[in-house]
């Protein structure tokens, strides 16, 4: 039964008012972010797999396309039904590749209960990124630059190439922001309420958490291509992420700073890539020669450093706003924000990736 114009409450009005452009939305979560603000959530009733975050009348609002979850619920199916796929979860002899009942859980409990597992840790990386958009500031430079008041992960409508090489930058610091966030708040789920994530004592939740990101990278990078093939990528390549990732998740000294436990190495990016580049290319999703696009990679992260201009511009918006993230100079506390330094220090990584990849 669907609602009367009274039947909503204040923050679902508002919620309904900045989305209603994309689709009728759902109910609204208020989600408390480190007692500066309270960001609105919700979904958007669309089958179109998108995420979007928003800065509505001083209100700030993240709304996700249904047709995410459900994506998501359906590959993580799919990946783990194969036998082949990630031998180390449950029980993968149970599996058997059915070319006509492809898109059911997996045979095996423990393997069915992890995919479940995964679509819930993927999308809360996705919260988190777009969290991660909001707290950095992206919005209000997207919206003094280039006059964007919806930030779309993969936009609707064609953009400038330098908007397009701006949010490049911008999408590898949410990346940062997230990959922390996400990682400590899953630990703190799976640990203190495992019947909310499916947990189960055998699995890693580590590197459940590597595996659903790295879909994540693989997913978005593969629909954009699909989708919007003449237009300007907006978005670092997966190969580019997961260097960001393998070089901040699995880093003791970022962890420090981020007060976490760095990433399990049983979890490694590496090694998860690993596992998910052979199985994606075994379904033709992957064409191209992955140790050459991640050397390809590498020489070109140093485009996705921000601008002088622009660090300055977001460092005010965030005084603004209550929190600065980053300084100059300052090397006390985490720095979402990639840097000279950063690159001294993925050169030294590339030679892992030549033996792993």
């Amino acid at each position: 039964m669907s609602k009367g114009r009274d039947d909503f409450s204040e923050d679902e009005r508002v919620f309904r008012a900045s989305f209603q452009r994309y689709g009728p939305t759902s109910s609204v979560t208020r989600l408390d972010e480190d007692g500066v603000r309270e960001i609105l959530f919700g979904y958007i009733d669309r089958r179109d797999i998108n995420a979007i975050a928003s800065l509505q009348a001083g209100v700030e609002l993240i709304g996700i396309f249904s047709g995410l979850p459900n994506y998501l619920s359906r590959y993580f199916d799919i990946l783990l039904s194969d036998p082949d796929a990630f031998v180390e979860i449950g029980d993968p002899s149970k599996e058997a590749i059915d070319q006509h009942d492809v898109e059911r859980p997996p045979k095996c409990e423990v393997r069915s209960r992890a995919a479940q597992a995964l679509s819930l840790c993927a999308q809360f990386f996705v919260l988190f990124h777009e969290m991660g958009h909001i707290k950095l500031c992206h919005l209000h430079l997207v919206r003094d630059e280039f006059a964007a008041e919806y930030y779309e992960e993969l936009p609707l409508i064609a953009i400038s190439e330098k908007e397009a090489r701006i949010r490049r930058c911008l999408e590898v610091q949410a990346d940062h922001l997230a990959a922390f966030t996400s990682l400590n708040w899953w630990r703190m789920k799976w640990r203190d309420n495992p019947l909310e994530v499916h947990a189960d004592l055998s699995l890693n939740p580590d590197l459940l958490w590597s595996i659903a990101v790295i879909s994540l990278f693989l997913i978005f990078d593969h629909l954009r291509a699909d989708k919007a093939k003449d237009r300007t990528s907006t978005h670092p390549t997966p190969y580019q992420r997961l260097i960001m990732l393998t070089m901040y998740a699995s880093s003791e000294e970022a962890a420090k700073l981020a007060h976490i436990e760095p990433l399990a190495k049983s979890a490694h990016p590496l090694l998860v890539w690993g596992s998910l580049s052979e199985w994606w290319g075994r379904r033709k999703y992957l064409s191209d020669n992955p140790q050459a696009k991640v050397e390809e990679a590498a020489r070109d992260l140093v485009n996705l450093m921000l601008d002088d201009e622009y660090m300055d511009m977001l460092a005010n918006y965030q005084k603004r706003r209550g929190y600065q993230f980053w300084s100059k100079g300052d090397t006390s506390r985490f720095n979402p924000f990639l840097n000279r330094e950063d690159l001294n220090a993925i050169s030294s990584e590339i030679q892992k990736f030549r033996g792993n990849v």
